[in-house]
């Protein structure tokens, strides 16, 4: 079963509209117990924003439109938010060299929903990304596996400076998880970035170069929320710890 409420609004005048918009959400309506639910969102919008109920265990995919979730038997309500963003140039402005156009905005939020029904018994597995989860090895060590397969990518040379990259992640983690309230996920992510270009010197950087997809796409595929900052924090760990090894 899908609904959606529709609310948009312009510069300066505010329009809320609510009509049911049917197949934004591509949804079962009942899933074995035990097997991933897979929900698609329709293409179009430019933020994807899923709420699961617990105690289901979600993993956002394919940029955010695609969602996995696992979880025991039970009905469930799956809501997405998405945003649109619309911006228009006045079509009646002509360029003369001093004025700029009025820009019209139109910044539009749709809710959406898909109840799903998980039939059987016993507890939910843990999720794997992909939607035939294999138990070995376990998922849960499906991150610290993805990074260091994307270790394998850098050369001999290059990883003659793993501890140097594992001391910048520490140190992100650690000052992150002692003033949580000044840092933010995206500095996180940006501090690695900054850091390592400053500690490596080039020819590292070069070596390194192929490990940084491959550590995008681990970070991708466990899902966190981008404000979820104490799963970066434990994330960062984990990567810290194949480092190491």
């Amino acid at each position: 079963m899908r609904k959606t409420a529709k609310i948009g609004f312009f510069a300066l005048l505010a329009v809320f509209i609510t009509a049911p918009i049917f197949g934004a959400i591509t949804a079962p309506d009942k899933v074995d117990a035990h097997k991933p639910i897979i929900i698609e969102a329709s293409d179009g919008a430019d933020v994807y924003i899923w709420h699961v109920p617990k105690p289901a265990i979600r993993i956002v995919v394919d940029g955010g439109r695609g969602l996995h979730v696992w979880a025991p038997p039970g009905k469930y309500e799956i809501r997405l938010t998405t945003i649109s963003v619309d911006v228009q140039v006045d079509p009646n402005w002509k360029p003369d060299g001093e004025s700029v156009p009025d820009l019209k905005k139109n910044i539009q939020y749709d809710e959406h929903f898909a109840t799903v029904e998980v039939v059987g018994s016993g507890p939910a597995p843990n999720p794997n990304p992909n939607p035939n989860p294999n138990p070995n090895p376990a998922p849960s060590n499906a991150f610290k596996q993805n990074v260091e397969a994307a270790l394998t990518k850098v050369d001999a040379a290059g990883l003659t400076f793993k501890s140097k990259v594992a001391a910048i992640y520490s140190n992100i983690a650690q000052e992150a998880e002692a003033q949580p309230d000044a840092w933010g996920v995206a500095d996180m992510v940006n501090q690695a970035k900054v850091r390592v270009t400053a500690k490596l010197p080039s020819t590292a950087l070069k070596s390194w170069s192929g490990f940084w997809p491959g550590l995008g796409k681990s970070f991708k595929e466990l899902g966190l929320d981008s404000t979820d900052l104490d799963g970066h924090i434990d994330a960062f760990k984990q990567v810290v710890e194949v480092l190491e090894n």
